[in-house]
Protein backbone atom coordinates (compact mmCIF):
# COMPACT_ATOMS: atom_id res chain seq x y z
CA UNK A 1 0.00 0.00 0.00
CA UNK A 2 1.40 3.14 -0.83
CA UNK A 3 2.01 5.45 2.24
CA UNK A 4 1.07 9.19 1.29
CA UNK A 5 2.13 12.12 3.28
CA UNK A 6 -0.03 15.23 5.13
CA UNK A 7 0.80 18.70 3.38
CA UNK A 8 2.38 19.40 6.49
CA UNK A 9 4.91 16.86 6.34
CA UNK A 10 5.75 17.64 2.83
CA UNK A 11 6.33 21.42 3.46
CA UNK A 12 7.95 20.79 6.63
CA UNK A 13 10.48 18.19 4.65
CA UNK A 14 10.95 20.85 1.98
CA UNK A 15 11.89 23.47 4.47
CA UNK A 16 14.12 21.31 6.42
CA UNK A 17 15.52 20.12 3.58
CA UNK A 18 16.26 23.98 1.45
CA UNK A 19 17.58 24.65 5.19
CA UNK A 20 20.05 21.69 5.10
CA UNK A 21 21.03 22.16 1.82
CA UNK A 22 21.73 26.28 2.05
CA UNK A 23 23.01 25.35 6.07
CA UNK A 24 25.83 23.25 4.05
CA UNK A 25 26.52 25.31 0.87
CA UNK A 26 26.81 28.44 3.35
CA UNK A 27 29.17 26.31 5.89
CA UNK A 28 31.83 25.26 3.01
CA UNK A 29 32.33 28.67 1.25
CA UNK A 30 32.59 30.22 4.99
CA UNK A 31 35.33 27.45 5.80
CA UNK A 32 37.00 27.87 2.80
CA UNK A 33 37.09 31.95 2.74
CA UNK A 34 37.99 31.46 6.26
CA UNK A 35 40.76 28.93 5.79
CA UNK A 36 42.14 31.15 3.10
CA UNK A 37 42.04 34.77 4.28
CA UNK A 38 43.89 33.07 7.75
CA UNK A 39 46.74 31.17 5.80
CA UNK A 40 47.12 34.41 3.44
CA UNK A 41 47.07 36.60 7.16
CA UNK A 42 49.42 33.89 8.95
CA UNK A 43 51.99 33.74 5.84
CA UNK A 44 52.22 37.97 5.55
CA UNK A 45 53.01 38.08 9.31
CA UNK A 46 55.25 34.82 9.60
CA UNK A 47 57.15 36.24 6.55
CA UNK A 48 57.51 39.82 7.75
CA UNK A 49 58.92 38.11 11.34
CA UNK A 50 61.41 36.02 9.17
CA UNK A 51 62.72 38.29 6.28
CA UNK A 52 63.19 40.96 9.61
CA UNK A 53 65.41 37.98 11.47
CA UNK A 54 66.58 36.65 8.57
CA UNK A 55 68.02 40.47 7.74
CA UNK A 56 70.00 40.83 11.22
CA UNK A 57 71.20 37.62 10.76
CA UNK A 58 73.41 38.04 7.70
CA UNK A 59 73.79 41.94 8.06
CA UNK A 60 75.50 40.74 11.81
CA UNK A 61 78.29 38.71 9.82
CA UNK A 62 78.49 40.38 6.26
CA UNK A 63 76.94 37.51 3.83
CA UNK A 64 75.46 34.28 3.90
CA UNK A 65 78.39 32.50 3.95
CA UNK A 66 80.22 34.11 7.01
CA UNK A 67 77.12 33.92 9.00
CA UNK A 68 76.97 30.40 8.33
CA UNK A 69 80.01 29.47 8.88
CA UNK A 70 79.85 30.85 12.65
CA UNK A 71 76.22 29.52 13.57
CA UNK A 72 72.78 28.13 12.13
CA UNK A 73 69.93 30.56 11.58
CA UNK A 74 67.88 29.12 13.84
CA UNK A 75 70.76 28.91 16.60
CA UNK A 76 70.94 32.94 16.15
CA UNK A 77 67.58 33.08 15.98
CA UNK A 78 67.00 31.92 19.48
CA UNK A 79 70.24 33.57 21.02
CA UNK A 80 68.89 36.94 19.74
CA UNK A 81 65.16 36.44 21.36
CA UNK A 82 66.67 34.59 24.61
CA UNK A 83 63.63 32.29 24.58
CA UNK A 84 62.94 29.68 26.41
CA UNK A 85 62.64 26.35 25.52
CA UNK A 86 58.84 25.85 26.05
CA UNK A 87 58.94 29.33 23.85
CA UNK A 88 60.82 28.11 21.12
CA UNK A 89 58.47 25.39 20.84
CA UNK A 90 55.40 27.44 20.97
CA UNK A 91 56.60 30.22 18.75
CA UNK A 92 55.96 30.04 15.02
CA UNK A 93 59.76 29.97 13.12
CA UNK A 94 60.66 29.03 9.35
CA UNK A 95 62.43 25.76 9.21
CA UNK A 96 66.13 25.21 7.75
CA UNK A 97 65.73 22.02 6.83
CA UNK A 98 69.15 21.77 5.16
CA UNK A 99 71.22 22.29 8.58
CA UNK A 100 71.89 20.09 10.97
CA UNK A 101 71.01 22.39 13.83
CA UNK A 102 67.48 22.20 12.13
CA UNK A 103 63.89 22.06 13.73
CA UNK A 104 64.31 18.30 14.07
CA UNK A 105 65.50 19.43 17.39
CA UNK A 106 62.50 21.52 18.16
CA UNK A 107 59.31 20.04 19.41
CA UNK A 108 56.99 22.51 17.25
CA UNK A 109 56.12 22.67 13.55
CA UNK A 110 56.28 26.51 12.10
CA UNK A 111 53.25 27.46 9.83
CA UNK A 112 54.79 28.19 6.80
CA UNK A 113 58.51 27.17 5.11
CA UNK A 114 60.92 30.23 3.37
CA UNK A 115 63.06 29.98 0.96
CA UNK A 116 66.47 31.99 0.78
CA UNK A 117 68.30 32.35 -2.41
CA UNK A 118 71.37 34.66 -3.53
CA UNK A 119 70.29 37.91 -5.85
CA UNK A 120 70.60 35.82 -8.15
CA UNK A 121 67.95 33.02 -7.38
CA UNK A 122 70.30 29.97 -6.43
CA UNK A 123 69.03 28.65 -3.69
CA UNK A 124 70.98 28.90 -0.44
CA UNK A 125 68.11 27.53 2.89
CA UNK A 126 65.42 25.08 0.70
CA UNK A 127 63.15 25.50 3.23
CA UNK A 128 62.33 21.78 3.35
CA UNK A 129 61.11 22.16 -0.68
CA UNK A 130 64.72 22.94 -2.43
CA UNK A 131 68.18 21.56 -2.94
CA UNK A 132 71.20 24.14 -1.89
CA UNK A 133 72.46 24.92 -4.98
CA UNK A 134 69.39 25.00 -7.19
CA UNK A 135 67.81 27.59 -8.74
CA UNK A 136 64.39 28.51 -7.43
CA UNK A 137 61.60 28.53 -9.97
CA UNK A 138 60.69 32.02 -11.32
CA UNK A 139 57.07 32.16 -10.18
CA UNK A 140 58.53 31.62 -6.52
CA UNK A 141 61.18 34.62 -7.00
CA UNK A 142 58.46 36.91 -8.57
CA UNK A 143 57.33 37.11 -4.56
CA UNK A 144 60.98 37.60 -3.80
CA UNK A 145 61.68 40.24 -0.74
CA UNK A 146 65.58 41.30 -0.78
CA UNK A 147 67.63 41.58 2.46
CA UNK A 148 69.56 44.72 2.21
CA UNK A 149 73.05 44.93 4.25
CA UNK A 150 74.72 48.41 3.79
CA UNK A 151 72.23 49.20 1.19
CA UNK A 152 72.99 46.38 -1.24
CA UNK A 153 71.29 43.29 -2.07
CA UNK A 154 72.81 40.38 -0.10
CA UNK A 155 69.85 37.33 -0.31
CA UNK A 156 66.70 37.03 -1.61
CA UNK A 157 63.31 35.74 0.53
CA UNK A 158 60.71 33.54 -0.53
CA UNK A 159 57.52 32.87 0.80
CA UNK A 160 56.19 29.43 0.26
CA UNK A 161 52.27 29.44 0.67
CA UNK A 162 51.70 25.57 1.88
CA UNK A 163 50.04 26.12 5.30
CA UNK A 164 51.99 23.96 8.21
CA UNK A 165 49.51 25.05 11.49
CA UNK A 166 50.45 24.41 14.59
CA UNK A 167 48.28 23.59 17.94
CA UNK A 168 47.15 27.10 18.14
CA UNK A 169 46.38 27.70 14.56
CA UNK A 170 44.43 24.23 14.48
CA UNK A 171 42.74 25.00 18.04
CA UNK A 172 41.40 28.67 16.06
CA UNK A 173 40.58 26.78 13.10
CA UNK A 174 38.26 24.02 15.21
CA UNK A 175 36.43 26.56 17.45
CA UNK A 176 35.12 28.34 13.79
CA UNK A 177 34.15 24.89 12.37
CA UNK A 178 32.01 23.95 15.93
CA UNK A 179 30.82 27.38 15.43
CA UNK A 180 29.54 26.67 11.95
CA UNK A 181 28.14 23.68 13.37
CA UNK A 182 26.23 24.72 15.86
CA UNK A 183 24.79 27.39 13.83
CA UNK A 184 23.78 24.97 11.34
CA UNK A 185 22.12 23.18 14.01
CA UNK A 186 20.23 25.82 15.04
CA UNK A 187 19.23 26.89 11.93
CA UNK A 188 17.75 23.36 11.45
CA UNK A 189 15.77 23.47 14.23
CA UNK A 190 14.23 27.04 13.31
CA UNK A 191 13.37 25.41 9.92
CA UNK A 192 11.80 22.63 11.72
CA UNK A 193 9.62 24.64 13.89
CA UNK A 194 8.81 26.99 10.88
CA UNK A 195 7.90 24.40 9.31
CA UNK A 196 5.63 22.70 11.34
CA UNK A 197 3.94 26.11 12.41
CA UNK A 198 3.41 27.18 9.03
CA UNK A 199 2.35 23.80 7.93
CA UNK A 200 -0.20 22.80 10.53
CA UNK A 201 -1.81 26.60 9.78
CA UNK A 202 -1.59 25.84 6.21
CA UNK A 203 -3.02 22.21 6.89
CA UNK A 204 -5.63 23.87 8.86
CA UNK A 205 -7.13 25.95 6.37
CA UNK A 206 -6.94 23.80 3.50
CA UNK A 207 -8.87 21.01 5.45
CA UNK A 208 -11.71 23.63 6.22
CA UNK A 209 -12.07 23.99 2.46
CA UNK A 210 -12.28 20.50 1.76
CA UNK A 211 -14.70 19.90 4.02
CA UNK A 212 -17.16 23.02 3.01
CA UNK A 213 -16.37 21.27 -0.96
CA UNK A 214 -17.74 18.24 0.16
CA UNK A 215 -20.70 19.74 1.87
CA UNK A 216 -21.35 21.32 -1.65
CA UNK A 217 -21.06 18.36 -3.33
CA UNK A 218 -23.93 17.15 -1.33
CA UNK A 219 -26.11 19.55 -2.37
CA UNK A 220 -25.58 22.15 0.28
CA UNK A 221 -24.30 25.07 -2.07
CA UNK A 222 -24.05 27.93 0.17
CA UNK A 223 -20.88 27.12 2.68
CA UNK A 224 -19.16 29.69 4.31
CA UNK A 225 -14.93 29.24 5.66
CA UNK A 226 -13.33 31.14 8.30
CA UNK A 227 -11.08 33.64 7.21
CA UNK A 228 -7.71 33.81 9.86
CA UNK A 229 -5.60 36.16 7.70
CA UNK A 230 -5.01 38.61 5.08
CA UNK A 231 -2.60 36.71 3.15
CA UNK A 232 -2.86 34.11 0.19
CA UNK A 233 -4.66 31.76 2.58
CA UNK A 234 -7.30 34.39 3.17
CA UNK A 235 -7.36 35.31 -0.22
CA UNK A 236 -8.15 31.66 -0.98
CA UNK A 237 -10.99 31.60 1.61
CA UNK A 238 -12.48 35.00 0.80
CA UNK A 239 -12.47 33.74 -2.76
CA UNK A 240 -14.12 30.44 -2.15
CA UNK A 241 -16.45 32.46 0.15
CA UNK A 242 -17.64 34.83 -3.08
CA UNK A 243 -18.26 32.31 -5.11
CA UNK A 244 -20.20 29.64 -2.81
CA UNK A 245 -22.67 32.86 -2.24
CA UNK A 246 -22.47 33.55 -5.96
CA UNK A 247 -23.55 29.39 -6.89
CA UNK A 248 -25.85 29.42 -4.21
CA UNK A 249 -27.89 32.37 -5.57
CA UNK A 250 -26.95 31.58 -9.35
CA UNK A 251 -29.00 27.95 -8.73
CA UNK A 252 -31.95 29.50 -6.78
CA UNK A 253 -32.41 32.03 -10.24
CA UNK A 254 -31.97 29.32 -12.14
CA UNK A 255 -35.09 27.26 -10.06
CA UNK A 256 -37.23 30.22 -10.33
CA UNK A 257 -36.34 31.26 -14.13
CA UNK A 258 -36.92 27.62 -15.66
CA UNK A 259 -40.11 28.65 -17.42
CA UNK A 260 -38.54 32.06 -18.71
CA UNK A 261 -35.43 29.72 -20.13
CA UNK A 262 -37.78 27.25 -21.89
CA UNK A 263 -39.08 30.28 -23.90
CA UNK A 264 -35.97 31.48 -24.20
CA UNK A 265 -35.28 27.98 -25.56
CA UNK A 266 -38.67 28.43 -27.92
CA UNK A 267 -37.39 32.04 -28.96
CA UNK A 268 -33.68 29.99 -30.04
CA UNK A 269 -35.47 27.45 -31.90
CA UNK A 270 -38.09 30.22 -34.33
CA UNK A 271 -34.48 32.10 -34.89
CA UNK A 272 -32.87 28.91 -36.20
CA UNK A 273 -35.73 28.86 -38.66
CA UNK A 274 -35.93 31.85 -39.68
CA UNK A 275 -33.72 34.04 -42.50
CA UNK A 276 -31.58 36.91 -40.54
CA UNK A 277 -32.36 39.60 -42.76
CA UNK A 278 -36.45 38.92 -43.86
CA UNK A 279 -37.36 37.40 -40.88
CA UNK A 280 -38.78 34.95 -43.04
CA UNK A 281 -38.84 31.17 -42.39
CA UNK A 282 -35.80 29.83 -44.35
CA UNK A 283 -35.11 26.92 -47.00
CA UNK A 284 -34.81 24.03 -44.50
CA UNK A 285 -37.97 24.89 -42.54
CA UNK A 286 -40.06 25.74 -45.57
CA UNK A 287 -39.26 22.03 -47.10
CA UNK A 288 -39.73 20.33 -43.65
CA UNK A 289 -43.34 22.21 -43.76
CA UNK A 290 -44.08 22.00 -47.02
CA UNK A 291 -43.81 18.33 -47.20
CA UNK A 292 -46.28 17.75 -44.66
CA UNK A 293 -48.42 20.12 -46.29
CA UNK A 294 -48.47 18.18 -49.56
CA UNK A 295 -48.92 15.01 -47.94
CA UNK A 296 -51.83 16.88 -46.08
CA UNK A 297 -53.25 17.90 -49.30
CA UNK A 298 -52.61 14.61 -51.45
CA UNK A 299 -54.30 12.06 -48.87
CA UNK A 300 -57.94 14.19 -48.80
CA UNK A 301 -57.69 15.47 -52.38
CA UNK A 302 -57.21 18.74 -51.35
CA UNK A 303 -56.05 21.40 -53.69
CA UNK A 304 -52.49 22.88 -52.93
CA UNK A 305 -51.05 25.49 -54.91
CA UNK A 306 -47.11 25.75 -54.99
CA UNK A 307 -45.30 29.68 -56.40
CA UNK A 308 -42.18 30.41 -56.52
CA UNK A 309 -41.22 34.16 -57.11
CA UNK A 310 -37.75 35.78 -57.74
CA UNK A 311 -36.99 39.41 -58.16
CA UNK A 312 -35.92 41.00 -61.48
CA UNK A 313 -32.83 42.20 -62.50
CA UNK A 314 -31.34 42.23 -58.99
CA UNK A 315 -27.94 41.68 -59.38
CA UNK A 316 -28.05 44.95 -61.02
CA UNK A 317 -29.93 46.42 -58.09
CA UNK A 318 -26.51 45.60 -55.85
CA UNK A 319 -24.46 46.77 -58.77
CA UNK A 320 -26.00 50.13 -59.36
CA UNK A 321 -27.20 51.10 -56.36
CA UNK A 322 -25.34 49.28 -53.35
CA UNK A 323 -26.01 45.85 -51.59
CA UNK A 324 -27.96 47.77 -48.55
CA UNK A 325 -29.94 48.93 -51.26
CA UNK A 326 -30.36 45.43 -52.46
CA UNK A 327 -31.26 44.16 -48.50
CA UNK A 328 -33.55 47.24 -47.90
CA UNK A 329 -35.69 46.27 -51.28
CA UNK A 330 -35.47 42.61 -49.94
CA UNK A 331 -37.08 43.12 -46.75
CA UNK A 332 -39.92 45.70 -48.33
CA UNK A 333 -40.74 42.92 -50.46
CA UNK A 334 -40.92 40.36 -48.01
CA UNK A 335 -43.62 42.43 -46.28
CA UNK A 336 -45.55 43.07 -48.89
CA UNK A 337 -45.39 38.93 -49.50
CA UNK A 338 -46.18 38.60 -45.93
CA UNK A 339 -49.03 41.23 -45.38
CA UNK A 340 -51.15 39.54 -48.66
CA UNK A 341 -50.98 35.89 -47.06
CA UNK A 342 -52.88 34.19 -44.90
CA UNK A 343 -52.22 32.25 -41.32
CA UNK A 344 -52.45 29.17 -43.19
CA UNK A 345 -50.22 30.01 -46.15
CA UNK A 346 -46.49 29.94 -45.39
CA UNK A 347 -43.99 32.17 -47.33
CA UNK A 348 -40.23 31.74 -46.66
CA UNK A 349 -37.28 33.07 -48.35
CA UNK A 350 -35.88 29.96 -50.43
CA UNK A 351 -32.21 31.87 -52.07
CA UNK A 352 -30.63 35.10 -52.32
CA UNK A 353 -33.42 37.20 -54.28
CA UNK A 354 -35.79 34.28 -54.68
CA UNK A 355 -39.06 33.30 -52.25
CA UNK A 356 -41.18 30.19 -52.19
CA UNK A 357 -44.80 30.23 -51.14
CA UNK A 358 -47.48 27.43 -50.43
CA UNK A 359 -51.03 28.15 -50.48
CA UNK A 360 -53.00 25.05 -49.07
CA UNK A 361 -56.61 24.51 -50.01
CA UNK A 362 -56.06 27.02 -52.79
CA UNK A 363 -57.16 26.25 -56.37
CA UNK A 364 -54.41 27.28 -59.21
CA UNK A 365 -56.93 30.51 -60.51
CA UNK A 366 -57.25 31.84 -56.96
CA UNK A 367 -53.21 31.56 -56.33
CA UNK A 368 -52.39 33.51 -59.67
CA UNK A 369 -54.97 36.57 -58.87
CA UNK A 370 -53.03 36.61 -55.63
CA UNK A 371 -49.76 36.54 -57.17
CA UNK A 372 -51.14 39.31 -59.92
CA UNK A 373 -51.92 41.25 -57.43
CA UNK A 374 -48.45 41.11 -55.64
CA UNK A 375 -47.03 41.65 -59.00
CA UNK A 376 -48.70 44.74 -59.33
CA UNK A 377 -48.20 46.10 -55.43
CA UNK A 378 -44.54 45.89 -56.03
CA UNK A 379 -44.24 47.43 -59.14
CA UNK A 380 -46.07 50.01 -58.10
CA UNK A 381 -44.43 50.69 -54.76
CA UNK A 382 -42.61 53.76 -54.57
CA UNK A 383 -39.28 52.84 -54.73
CA UNK A 384 -38.38 56.33 -55.70
CA UNK A 385 -38.10 57.12 -51.51
CA UNK A 386 -34.90 55.00 -51.41
CA UNK A 387 -33.55 56.26 -54.93
CA UNK A 388 -35.19 58.66 -57.30
CA UNK A 389 -33.93 55.67 -60.40
CA UNK A 390 -34.62 52.56 -58.31
CA UNK A 391 -37.66 50.34 -60.11
CA UNK A 392 -37.95 46.89 -59.33
CA UNK A 393 -40.36 44.40 -60.34
CA UNK A 394 -41.11 40.00 -59.60
CA UNK A 395 -42.17 37.59 -61.81
CA UNK A 396 -43.94 34.17 -60.65
CA UNK A 397 -44.12 30.83 -61.38
CA UNK A 398 -47.13 28.88 -60.03
CA UNK A 399 -48.25 24.75 -59.69
CA UNK A 400 -50.94 22.97 -58.37
CA UNK A 401 -50.13 19.67 -59.28
CA UNK A 402 -50.08 17.27 -56.41
CA UNK A 403 -50.06 14.22 -59.10
CA UNK A 404 -46.24 13.79 -59.09
CA UNK A 405 -46.10 12.22 -55.79
CA UNK A 406 -43.74 14.12 -53.26
CA UNK A 407 -43.33 17.81 -52.83
CA UNK A 408 -39.78 18.45 -54.88
CA UNK A 409 -41.56 17.95 -58.06
CA UNK A 410 -44.30 19.96 -57.84
CA UNK A 411 -41.57 22.44 -56.62
CA UNK A 412 -39.41 22.09 -59.80
CA UNK A 413 -42.93 22.48 -61.93
CA UNK A 414 -43.38 25.90 -60.24
CA UNK A 415 -39.84 26.83 -61.09
CA UNK A 416 -39.84 25.65 -64.49
CA UNK A 417 -42.79 28.53 -64.80
CA UNK A 418 -40.55 30.64 -63.03
CA UNK A 419 -37.84 30.28 -66.10
CA UNK A 420 -40.61 30.27 -68.50
CA UNK A 421 -41.58 33.92 -67.12
CA UNK A 422 -38.19 35.09 -66.89
CA UNK A 423 -38.07 33.95 -70.35
CA UNK A 424 -40.78 35.88 -72.02
CA UNK A 425 -39.81 38.93 -70.50
CA UNK A 426 -40.32 39.26 -66.32
CA UNK A 427 -42.56 41.04 -64.30
CA UNK A 428 -45.32 38.67 -65.09
CA UNK A 429 -47.25 35.31 -63.76
CA UNK A 430 -46.30 32.41 -65.19
CA UNK A 431 -48.54 28.93 -64.83
CA UNK A 432 -49.63 25.66 -66.67
CA UNK A 433 -53.05 26.25 -68.43
CA UNK A 434 -54.20 26.41 -72.22
CA UNK A 435 -55.66 29.86 -71.24
CA UNK A 436 -54.76 33.16 -72.07
CA UNK A 437 -56.07 36.09 -70.07
CA UNK A 438 -55.19 39.75 -70.48
CA UNK A 439 -56.16 42.61 -67.91
CA UNK A 440 -55.94 45.97 -67.74
CA UNK A 441 -52.74 46.23 -65.67
CA UNK A 442 -51.60 43.19 -65.16
CA UNK A 443 -49.20 40.90 -67.20
CA UNK A 444 -50.18 37.26 -66.62
CA UNK A 445 -48.87 34.21 -69.02
CA UNK A 446 -50.73 31.10 -69.54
Amino acid sequence: MKRTFSLRTKFTLALLATSLLSLLAAGLIARAILFHEFSDITMQKAFQRFHEEMTDYIGTYGSWEKAVEVETFPAFESRQRNLTNQQRNNFRQPLNADSANDTSARSGSPPFRFVITDPKGKVLMGGGHYKIGEHAPASLLARAKPILVNGKTAALALPDSKPNFNDLDRGYLEAIRQALIAAGITGVLLALALGLLIGTRLNRALKSLNNAITAMQSGDLHQSVKVNSSDEIGELANSFNRMSAELARTHNELKQSHSQISAQAQQLKELSIRDSLTSLYNRRHFDEQAATLFAEATRYCQPLTVVIGDIDYFKKINDNFSHATGDQVLRIISQLLQNQLRDADMLARYGGEEFALILPQTPLLIAVDLCEKLRLQIENHPWHEIDPDLRVTMSFGLSDDTSQGDFEKQLAIADDKLHLAKMSGRNCVSFDTPQQDETEGAKVLL
